[in-house]
């Protein structure tokens, strides 16, 4: 719980550049999911015996997987930019 304390407090620090930051989060996060998804895709011509099947799987899984943890830390982005006006 510390530690998440720490990073909430680092995401606080951004300032200026959190609004930079949660694009470029976003963005990323999004171009990661695309290409898993284009990945994921059934190509009829790319399966050969050598197991490209399961190499294209585990590539998606992990892009899928890395853009979901770059659109929850633009999310976090997001939230530091706002948590200053709950406390109003």
């Amino acid at each position: 719980m510390e530690m998440c304390g720490r990073i909430w407090q680092w995401v606080l620090r951004l300032g200026a550049w959190q609004v930079a930051a949660v694009l470029v989060l976003l963005v990323a996060g999004g171009a990661c999911m695309a290409v898993a998804r284009r990945l994921a895709r059934p190509s009829y011509d790319s399966y050969g015996p050598g197991g490209s099947r399961a190499v294209k799987v585990a590539t998606a899984g992990a892009l899928w997987l890395l853009g979901g943890v770059l659109c929850v830390g633009s999310l976090v982005c997001l939230a530091a930019v706002f948590a200053p006006l709950v406390h109003l």
